[in-house]
């Protein structure tokens, strides 16, 4: 098995944005990932201020 080179970050992250992408609410995006409502939106309002 290789050893990853992305952090669980980055990939928290870019799966955020995924589910984001394919229509999920923030509530479904933190049920699904066991995150925080705050951590996905915050991830949302960084990705749109890029």
């Amino acid at each position: 098995m290789k050893k990853g080179r992305k952090s669980a970050r980055e990939l928290t992250r870019a799966h955020v944005l995924l589910l984001v992408n394919r229509g999920r609410t923030e509530m479904e995006i933190k049920d699904t990932m066991g995150i925080c409502r705050a951590t996905v939106s915050n991830i949302k309002k960084r990705y749109r201020e890029k």
